[in-house]
């Protein structure tokens, strides 16, 4: 399981602006770590992770668009990227470049001053959903992207994860990370911090009674760390009182890394 291996209408992303926006030389490296979404993290200049910090409390502290101005507020730019039904994820803004994702887990990097397109990553989901079009409807809602360690992290509704070279937009690593063949789907953003790279997976739902779990991956190489399994197995042997007591201190051990 821990393999590596008609055009849709188009939405248009608007950005507004209260004066003059500020530019400065523009760095794609993406070098974001744990240091600094905690430290440059509370100015609310970059938007580092999916809900802002590692707390997820969407909060910026920013006050440039007050309600004294926001009736003067104009188009700065606008751009046309891929998404029949929207975009549904939040984008990620590092040293004035956004990255986001769109329908089929398409992934831009823009100039956060002009709009202007850096790169475009494609991981060729509408041609493998060919073989699997149930799945075409999972695949037009992607929820974003993670951004950390010099790479883009981004989920497949098919169960793949996968690395792109936040400078260059080339994939580095992919991993499969659940088995679609067992009901199992991903439309979430993946999540970072520790070296680590975290996704979960949708399915439990799907009548097939699977097991949710989350995944950690190292994000250098995608090398699957550990699995946190959010139930114990069905299984009577795992169900034991010993099996489930070193079920409860594996897994809390696992949350303390």
């Amino acid at each position: 399981m821990n393999c590596k291996r008609k055009r849709a209408p188009a939405v248009r992303l608007v950005v507004t602006a209260a004066g003059l926006l500020a530019t400065y030389p523009m760095a794609i490296a993406a070098d974001v770590s744990d240091a600094r979404i905690s430290t440059e993290g509370p100015s609310g200049e970059n938007w580092f992770l999916n809900g802002g910090n590692f707390a997820g409390q969407h909060y910026s502290p920013l006050d440039q668009i007050d309600g004294d101005n926001i009736a003067t507020l104009g188009l700065a730019w606008a751009t046309v990227v891929d998404a029949a039904d929207g975009i549904a994820g939040t984008p990620i803004v590092v040293d004035d470049v956004i990255y986001l994702s769109a329908a089929y887990s398409i992934v831009y990097a823009l100039d956060a001053s002009s709009g202007r397109q850096i790169w475009r990553f494609d991981p060729q989901l509408r041609a493998r959903l060919f073989a699997n079009p149930d799945m075409s409807w999972t695949a037009r809602a992607n929820r974003g992207v993670a951004v950390y360690a010099g790479k883009v992290f981004v989920a497949t509704a098919d169960c793949m994860l996968l690395a792109i070279d936040a400078s260059r937009g080339k994939e580095v690593w992919s991993v499969e990370t659940c088995d679609t063949d067992l009901g199992y789907a991903v439309t979430d953003a993946p999540r970072v911090g520790g070296g680590k790279v975290f996704i979960g997976n949708a399915g439990s739902e799907s009548g097939q009674k699977n097991r949710g779990y989350v995944s950690a991956y190292n994000a250098d190489d995608g090398e699957l760390l550990w699995r946190f399994y959010t139930v114990p197995s069905s299984d009577h042997a795992e169900n034991t009182s010993a099996a489930i007591r070193f079920y409860v201190l594996q897994q809390a051990r696992l949350l303390k890394e």
